[in-house]
Parts: C-alpha cells; sequence; structure tokens
C-alpha cells in the first residue's frame, strides 16, 4: 500500500491502494452510527446529537456502502445542518493569582513551619501548579478552580508539618534547631547516634566521675557524690558530652591536679605518694587548694628557695675551705673560721697573736735575764698558744730556775740556822739557779759555820 495512510483508517488495505486516504474514517460493519457520531465529535461538533442526526448524514452520503466517513462530507453536512457552536471560554489563573493562593494557604497551614521551610513550599508548590494550569491551558482544558487549589495544597503541607512535628517529637528532651529537624526529617533513626554526643547522661557522668578520681564506677560514693552528678546531667543540648567531661574534669579535685597545683607554687612534688595527694584533694568537691595545702607550703622550701639555700650553703663552705686555707698551718677550729669568714685579712695577725714559736719562747726567757740550756724542751710551750700566755706559761720554769730570799731563809732555817736580820742573801738569791741547787748551796755556806756530831766524834779520835 503506497498510498497515503495517516487518516483514520479501519478500512481493509492489504491491496495496493493507490488513493489518499486522508480525513476518512473507516469502519466495520454494524458500527456506522458510532463512526458518524466520533466524526461529529472530531469534526469540532460540540452540541448534542440525536439519533435523527446520524439517520440523515448516514443516508445522505451512502456511508454503509462506503465503509468510511469522510471528514469534508461530515464538515459540509454540519454547515448545512448544525449552527457552529464556540468553543467554551475557561479562565485562568496568573503566576502572581497562584502565588498569593499557596502563599496564603502554606502560611495559614504551616504556621509552625520556619520561614525558610514556608519559603521554600510557596516558591516549590507555586511552580508545579503553574506548570499544571499552563498545560491546561494549553490542551484547552478548564484550569484549576480555589478549592481545588486548597485540595491540592492541604494535605502537602499538613504532611510537611506532622513530618517535622514527629522529628521534633523524636529528639526527645534535645532541643533541635531549624537546622537539625530539616537533617533528620527523612532520617529519625538517625537521631540516637547524632544526639549520643550532644547529650550528657548520667552513666556518662559517672564514667567520667570515676576517671577522675581513679576509681572504678561501681566505687563511687553515691552518697557523696549523688546530688552532684545528678547536676551534671543534661538531654536539652545545652551540655554536650565533651563539655560534660570538661566540667567533671573543672569541678573534680584529683591528685594529679594537687600535685599540678603545687608544681606551680614551685614545689617539687616528686617525694609526694599518690595516697598523699588525694588526703589533700579529700572528696574532690569543693576543694580549696591553697586552704588544704597551707600546712604543706609552710613547712616545705619552693625549688627556688631550695636552689637558694643550697646555692647559699655551697657558698658557705667554699668561703669556709677558703677561709680555713687562710690559716695555713694553723688548724683553726669551726668558730675561729666563723670568726674570720669576712675577715681573711685578719688571719695572720690572729694566728700570730695566738702560735707561740721556740724563738719566742726563748726570746721571753732570755727578755726576763733568764740562759737558756741546751736541750730545753720548748714543746709544751710552743703551738696554738696566746702570745698574752706566754709568760703565764713559763712561769713555773722560771720559777723553779731562780732562788729567792724567802727560799734560802727556808732552806737555813731547815739547818737550824738562825738567820740574823742583816743577812746577806746576795750569794745564794738571783735567776739561773735552780732550786734543786739551794740546799747544796747552803750546805756549802753553814758547813764552816756548824760543828756537827760527826765532826766531834772526828776530832776526839
Amino acid at each position: 500500500d503506497t498510498g497515503d495512510d495517516t487518516g483514520d483508517d479501519t478500512g481493509d488495505d492489504t491491496g495496493d491502494d493507490t488513493a489518499d486516504d486522508t480525513d476518512k474514517m473507516y469502519f466495520e460493519t454494524g458500527s456506522h452510527f458510532t463512526a458518524i457520531r466520533n466524526a461529529m465529535r472530531d469534526a469540532g461538533y460540540t452540541g448534542s446529537i440525536t439519533s435523527d442526526d446520524l439517520l440523515s448524514f448516514f443516508y445522505a452520503y451512502e456511508v454503509r456502502d462506503a465503509g468510511y466517513v469522510s471528514r469534508a462530507d461530515m464538515l459540509s453536512w454540519l454547515s448545512d445542518n448544525k449552527e457552529s457552536s464556540p468553543p467554551p471560554e475557561f479562565t485562568y489563573f496568573s503566576e502572581t493569582e497562584i502565588r498569593t493562593l499557596v502563599t496564603n494557604k502554606v502560611n495559614a497551614l504551616g504556621a509552625t513551619l520556619p520561614p525558610a521551610k514556608r519559603q521554600d513550599l510557596i516558591d516549590t508548590y507555586t511552580s508545579t501548579l503553574l506548570g499544571i494550569e499552563n498545560v491546561r491551558k494549553e490542551d484547552g482544558e478548564e484550569g484549576f478552580t480555589e478549592s481545588q487549589f486548597t485540595d491540592y495544597l492541604q494535605p502537602l503541607v499538613t504532611g510537611e508539618v506532622t513530618k517535622r512535628t514527629d522529628t521534633r517529637t523524636a529528639f526527645g528532651d534535645y532541643n533541635p534547631n531549624e537546622d537539625e529537624v530539616t537533617a533528620y526529617l527523612n532520617n529519625n533513626a538517625g537521631i540516637a547516634a547524632y544526639l549520643e554526643p550532644k547529650q550528657y547522661t548520667l552513666e556518662e557522668a559517672k564514667a567520667d566521675l570515676a576517671a577522675e578520681l581513679g576509681i572504678s564506677v561501681g566505687d563511687i560514693d553515691e552518697e557523696t557524690y549523688g546530688v552532684y552528678l545528678n547536676s551534671l546531667v543534661d538531654m536539652t543540648g545545652a551540655r554536650t558530652d565533651a563539655q560534660g567531661e570538661d566540667k567533671v574534669q573543672g569541678d573534680i579535685t584529683n591528685a594529679a591536679d594537687v600535685r599540678s597545683y603545687l608544681d606551680g607554687l614551685d614545689y617539687d612534688t616528686s617525694g609526694l605518694t599518690n595516697e598523699q595527694l588525694l588526703a589533700f584533694a579529700g572528696t574532690g568537691l569543693d576543694t580549696d587548694l591553697g586552704a588544704v595545702t597551707s600546712d604543706y607550703q609552710a613547712d616545705n622550701e619552693t625549688i627556688e628557695e631550695t636552689t637558694a639555700r643550697l646555692a647559699e650553703e655551697e657558698a658557705e663552705a667554699q668561703k669556709r675551705i677558703e677561709t680555713r686555707t687562710a690559716f695555713g698551718d694553723y688548724d683553726p677550729n669551726e668558730d675561729e673560721v666563723t670568726a674570720y669568714l669576712n675577715n681573711n685579712e685578719g688571719i695572720a695577725a690572729y694566728v700570730d697573736n695566738n702560735t707561740i714559736t721556740e724563738a719566742e719562747v726563748k726570746q721571753s726567757l732570755e727578755d726576763q735575764d733568764f740562759v737558756v740550756p741546751e736541750g730545753f724542751d720548748y714543746t709544751q710551750y710552743t703551738g696554738k698558744k696566746p702570745q698574752a700566755n706566754l709568760d703565764t706559761a713559763t712561769q713555773e720554769w722560771r720559777d723553779a730556775n731562780t732562788v729567792t730570799e724567802a727560799e734560802v731563809k727556808l732552806a737555813l732555817e731547815d739547818q737550824d740556822f738562825v738567820v740574823p736580820d742583816d743577812f746577806n742573801y746576795d750569794a745564794f738569791t738571783g735567776k739561773n739557779k735552780p732550786d734543786t741547787g739551794i740546799e747544796g748551796q747552803v750546805d756549802t755556806y753553814l758547813e764552816p759555820k756548824q760543828y756537827t756530831r760527826e765532826e766531834a766524834k772526828a776530832d776526839l779520835a
């Protein structure tokens, strides 16, 4: 079939038909009236169609024998038998009118929605409805009515409100912002995981407290810490997990805090045990570190103080060494070193005044007209002895080597010699005469002046 069959062709075109079938509406046997009715409508007739109209066209154009209805024939028949009916006139909403209707409805139904969300819905629904309205207009269909707009918008906006309300409810005690609600509108199941780091639970507070105190959760004394722990709990988002942990670390004073505090005051805490540090901390609640460590601070030096003291002691020790060295062979005692720590210049004079040499002993004796004999023992007089005591030190020796009138008189009287008042002692007294020699001198003096029994016997014989 090489002919143009672009029209409605229901006939049998299996053969080679070169005729133009455009605007021909073919029909099967027995369906000619239906074909006529369809052809009338297809030709644009919108009025009522009666059976008389169908029969009139049927007989006028012998449709049964032809097997089709020609559009041209139908237009001709309609022109002769029917008045043309004008196409219906429909009204359509403009974009501005649609936006106004949508805005009013969204704001009324979605008053609880955030402004940004309402605006987004207004823009979306306006665009969608305008598109539908334009398609209807292009197709010659009646446009939307205001009630149809309402019927279209109400379930959509209400659904948005309900969905947002349900999502906000799913956050529980947490106070989500609009962005958070929006983020989880289609993922309520993910809210719990999202909230975990944003809420501070009692379990988390206990875990942080136990970690800060260095004990297990089971060892927490509820009587001591119960009220404090409950005060930490916050499910609204005002205190996150991280913030709760920071607060516990800030509130509770533990051993590390005590050590850090004392370290900050420049004390050497290396010798303090964990038990000692915990004793300062107590329960860790409301601990005044300044007050609880006041005795420790009073009893201990700071590192700076210790360093200064040790440096001072080292300097003092070095100074003592230098002062002791300055005494030379004198070998001073600690009091003497102390006395001259700041007066090394005076040491020489001090040593001289407190050291007696052999020469000084000899000179002292000679200055008193004594002749120091060979082999004289100086050791008992020399060494660390004050110069002022030199005369006193040799007094005994000088006395032993000096004969006095009293000693001579006593020696004579011991021999029963009556010493006359004008007795001349000069031959007996003086220095460099040992006391041990008095008896010999007296014996020599008395020998010619006394007549002893032994002498008488000798003469008698």
